[in-house]
């Protein structure tokens, strides 16, 4: 029996040392005293970056307009091909005035005889045979007949539809004989020499950007690169989004087209204490950026805000300082507080 006692308490005895050392090993991970990770890093340090902000742009046409007629009528007459240029004043369509022409005619020989009535009627007034009443109710009837004919007059010429500013047309919506209306659509027009450029910047660089300011566009799907004017900036920064929206403008060249996308980069100036780090030290996290630093021998998960890249680098706006040591592999599996060691 005392054999088969001394089994047990070896065994009881083993038993106990390995808990003993289970419990102290995941202590000592807990601590972060495991055995050390060895990782690559780099040590962040401060430099003069120019403070380069892209952002998405849409083209517009610097004016556009839809053409209607501002009278309604039989469509007589149209003077344009689709899609071709126009000056301004050019003559697009002529609707039919026949009935205002004649209307006008009528017009025009009772204001003759108004007129013949008038002088006769100052005569017999002056001549001491006719009243002052008399005389002035003709008179009245000839302003009266000579404020109709300009008032036709201006009706006929709304039968022409002029270009009001010179551009290329687009397709148009009717033909000849066609009855429009002023609700209905003929063409449109879009000035192209000049394009408009919309886009929008962050709050925090909403003081750095001037009326004159130069900025780059580049075409996607298009290796030029193209350059624009900052044309006007909004008094008022978006409150849903935070951004400050802007429109440039830049001469058209034919590459690009009215509703197409750009990305836009605009200079605000050199930034002294800009930091750049390797794009490998960059994790994406679900609320942002995130960067592991080493912080007494231990990785430290901290979220950054980013700005410009190069090929391989990024740069930081918040988040890392001049000094800091930051993790450049290794980051799959880092978990905070860990044991990490410098590769030399």
């Amino acid at each position: 029996m005392n054999w088969i006692t001394n089994v047990c308490l070896v065994a009881l005895l083993f038993l106990f040392s390995g808990c003993t050392e289970e419990t102290e090993g995941r202590e000592k991970l807990e601590k972060g005293q495991a055995p050390q990770v060895k990782v690559d890093f780099h040590v962040a340090q401060s430099e003069v970056l120019p403070q380069l902000v892209s952002s998405p742009g849409t083209v517009r046409p610097f004016e556009h307009i839809d053409i209607y007629s501002e009278v309604n009528g039989i469509l007589r007459k149209i003077n344009f091909e689709e899609g071709i240029l126009v000056s301004k004043g050019t003559v697009l369509v002529a609707i039919d005035s026949d009935l205002l022409l004649a209307e006008k005619q009528q017009i025009k020989v009772d204001l003759e005889f108004a007129q013949k009535d008038e002088e006769r009627k100052k005569q017999l007034y002056e001549s001491k045979a006719g009243t002052f009443e008399q005389w002035e109710l003709a008179s009245a009837r000839t302003n009266s007949l000579e404020a109709q004919l300009k008032l036709i007059d201006t009706r006929i010429d709304k039968t022409l539809i002029r270009a009001p500013f010179s551009g290329k047309l687009g397709m148009r919506s009717i033909s000849e004989g066609a009855y429009v209306t002023t609700a209905t659509k003929i063409s449109s027009l879009a000035q192209i020499d000049r394009l408009k450029i919309d886009f929008s910047i962050p709050q925090k660089f909403a003081g750095k950007v001037k009326v004159g300011q130069q900025f780059t566009i580049k075409i996607a799907g298009n290796s030029d690169t193209l350059t624009g004017e900052v044309y006007a900036i909004d008094p008022i920064i978006d409150a849903e989004s935070r951004m400050l929206n802007i429109r440039g403008v830049c001469s058209g060249n034919g590459a690009l087209f009215p509703g197409s996308f750009v990305q836009v980069t605009i200079n605000l100036g050199n930034n002294p204490d800009g930091i750049m780090i390797p794009t490998s030290a960059l994790v994406p996290v679900l609320n942002g950026q995130q960067i592991w630093k080493i912080e007494n021998r231990q990785a430290n998960p901290t979220l950054v805000e980013i700005g410009q890249r190069t090929a391989n680098k990024i740069e930081i706006l918040e988040g890392v300082q001049a000094g800091d040591t930051i993790i450049t592999s290794g980051l799959l599996g880092m978990r905070k507080g860990m044991s990490v060691k410098v590769k030399k």
